[in-house]
């Protein structure tokens, strides 16, 4: 199971492999939601050298879509839930894994950090791809599972679209290079979380829309899926 996770989030990402960027946020708040009818069907890679997969996006509760991400010919299937957000004139799709997935809880929890080495407000737990355990409360006796959050620079002309995402690694080497100034957690292995607010996720996204900095990974381009 978790191979093939990782095989379709690969797919889903940039289709090669790269893990996106998770941030404890989303990058909307309710006032930038957006709906278009025009993405709702089944979508396929323009080039036909690039491996088959299949997009099908449907309509969810409220300003919210369920994209179901697959293989051609192949049984199995992965779920996100993909809300599209307007920032002024731009487009982003925000992307969250439908289902916690917990990879290994094999070695003891242990809380992700500020890159400053200080605990953040509340205790926060890695546990698998996209998936996180939170404590909070006043004795820290409560728990919620928080999904991570996936973004995603969204070009549609309503019969195409193309997906500009993230790669972890060169966030981290940006973070590291201090490029980049944004609130995250570290855990060990070199994996991040943003944990900035959404404010502060938009206007730094807004920072590097068109420097090609944050953006780094170049899903091909998309188109409906002929009918049969």
């Amino acid at each position: 199971m978790i191979k093939r996770y990782l095989v379709l989030l690969a797919l889903l990402v940039s289709l090669n492999g790269c893990m996106p960027v998770d941030s404890l946020n989303p990058l909307y708040s309710d006032s930038d939601l957006i709906s278009d009818e025009a993405l709702i069907g089944q979508w396929v890679p323009v080039d036909q050298s690039q491996k088959q997969i299949i997009f099908q996006f449907e309509k969810a509760k409220g300003p919210s879509y369920i994209l179901q991400v697959s293989e051609k010919n192949k049984n199995e299937k992965l779920f996100y839930v993909v809300r599209l957000v307007a920032i002024g004139k731009n487009r982003f799709l925000d992307v969250s894994p439908e289902d916690v997935h917990v990879v290994s809880l094999d070695n003891s929890l242990k809380a992700l950090q500020s890159k400053s080495g200080k605990n953040l407000e509340h205790p926060l737990f890695h546990l698998g791809l996209g998936s996180y355990l939170e404590l909070a409360g006043s004795t820290q006796n409560e728990a919620t599972l928080r999904p991570a959050h996936w973004f995603f620079r969204f070009r549609f002309d309503g019969k195409k679209f193309s997906l500009d995402g993230t790669d972890d690694e060169k966030f981290i080497q940006a973070m590291e290079s201090n490029k980049f100034r944004i609130d995250t957690g570290f855990e060990k292995g070199r994996e991040v979380l943003i944990t900035a607010s959404t404010k502060d996720l938009q206007k730094f996204v807004m920072e590097h829309l068109d420097d090609d900095s944050f953006f780094t990974q170049h899903v091909p381009e998309m188109e409906r899926m002929p009918a049969r």
